[in-house]
């Protein structure tokens, strides 16, 4: 599905969702990808938004420290082009989170509170 263009696509126009579910994430660090994974550490999938009280990555988090952690979810990143459509997805199969952190609250600025959760990835596909 990855769509050629003459010029390089910009990286701020993109769209994540974990288990079929949007997540209005402003930042994404995609995790590097390597020939073996036991060789170097492959990186990890790390996902920013900014915090409106939604414990939902909260709970995920919870949910994978306990006693029976989940068989992971599916992550999918599509970047989109100029009109709106996927030009490129990313599909990230058994994700799981390691962390989770938020930004440092400070009185003294005005700034969002940015939550952000790094997750282990199982696969990896790119179409």
């Amino acid at each position: 599905m990855a769509v050629a263009s003459d010029r390089p696509y910009g990286s701020f126009r993109f769209r994540v969702a974990v288990a079929r579910r949007e997540l209005d994430c402003v930042a994404v660090a995609l995790p590097r990808l390597t020939v073996r994974a036991d060789e170097h550490d492959p990186g990890h999938l790390v996902l920013r938004r900014g915090y409106t009280g939604s414990l939902d990555l909260y709970e995920w988090w919870q949910q994978e420290r306990g006693p029976k952690p989940g068989r992971g979810r599916r992550v999918t990143v599509d970047l989109l082009g100029d009109d709106g459509r996927p030009v490129t997805t990313w599909q990230f199969d058994g994700c799981r989170p390691v962390a989770l952190e938020y930004s440092p609250l400070d009185a003294a600025e005005s700034a969002i509170v940015f939550e952000t959760i790094t997750l282990t990835v199982t696969t990896t596909e790119m179409r």
